[in-house]
């Protein structure tokens, strides 16, 4: 059962389990005199793997993410004023000055955009606590954009730690072709992306029936269960993504959002010989 826990209760910040004073593993702006290595902090940045910038924030996190640096990095400077800047002013959770406490260590150890579109996103946040709680946790953070800026509008966990992100909102075209195969009963199925949330690919899977090698083609997809990312090499899926299935006539198509507890279908296809 999914419990909100936020910031704005007063006095027991951590005993709610979400609120801490950030170690800052991935940063925010300004100074903190303690950190946690993490991968992105000790590795060499000639190999490719991302680095920080001078404000904390690792330089290849999207822009939808910094007001998740910006509020713990105003969280372990004890920062109410800041704090309080990076929600939204129209959230209902929006915090005030004098509500919020800061106790304890939170370790935000990565953040994975989930979903995103022009006005919201949603982002999952890894995250050690210590103190009182001595966990670890999964954080989903809800933003919207006010004047042009990202700002928090919510964030949740769930009483085991793990948080159920919310199914992505996007819609998805079929095209088949049967002259692409040269078996008479089989074709190809571009499905794209036309419109809705950015989704993470490696949670969009393409499942059903009739998905299949076909002959004289080389399909992105070729048996059932593939997922988006693997299959293309795109971990993120945008408006005008595309991604090609070996199938039959008759199959049944399905494109699938799933997390390791749930799945969602977004959109099916039927072949013309259904």
């Amino acid at each position: 059962m999914r419990r909100r826990r936020l910031l704005g209760l007063t006095g027991i910040a951590l005993t709610t389990g979400t609120a801490g004073c950030l170690t800052d593993s991935e940063g925010g702006p300004g100074t903190v005199e303690e950190r946690s290595a993490t991968p992105s902090d000790t590795a060499d940045p000639g190999a490719g793997t991302p680095t920080e910038t001078d404000t904390g924030i690792p330089s290849s996190a999207p822009a939808v993410t910094e007001p998740i640096y910006e509020h713990w990095g105003a969280y372990s400077d004890e920062d109410a004023g800041r704090l309080v800047d990076t929600y939204h002013p129209e959230a209902p959770d929006a915090l005030t000055e004098s509500a919020v406490s800061f106790q304890g260590t939170v370790t935000v150890e990565s953040t994975t955009v989930l979903t995103q579109s022009d006005g919201s996103a949603t982002v999952e946040v890894e995250a050690s606590i210590s103190g009182e709680l001595n966990e670890s946790q999964t954080q989903l953070f809800e933003l919207r954009r006010h004047d042009s800026e990202w700002k928090i509008w919510s964030y949740e966990v769930t009483e085991d730690g793990s948080s159920e992100p919310a199914t992505p909102q996007a819609a998805f075209d079929f095209e088949y072709d049967e002259s692409a195969a040269d078996a008479s009963d089989e074709g190809i199925l571009r499905i794209t992306h036309s419109g809705g949330d950015n989704i993470d690919g490696a949670r969009l899977y393409i499942r059903g029936s009739g998905i299949v090698e076909t002959a004289g083609a080389t399909p992105d997809v070729t048996e059932p269960d593939a997922d988006w990312a693997s299959a293309t090499d795109t971990t993120e899926v945008t408006a005008g993504a595309e991604i090609t299935v070996g199938v039959t006539a008759d199959c049944d198509i399905r494109v699938v959002w799933a997390t390791e507890s749930t799945s969602q279908t977004l959109a099916t296809y039927q072949g013309p010989g259904s």
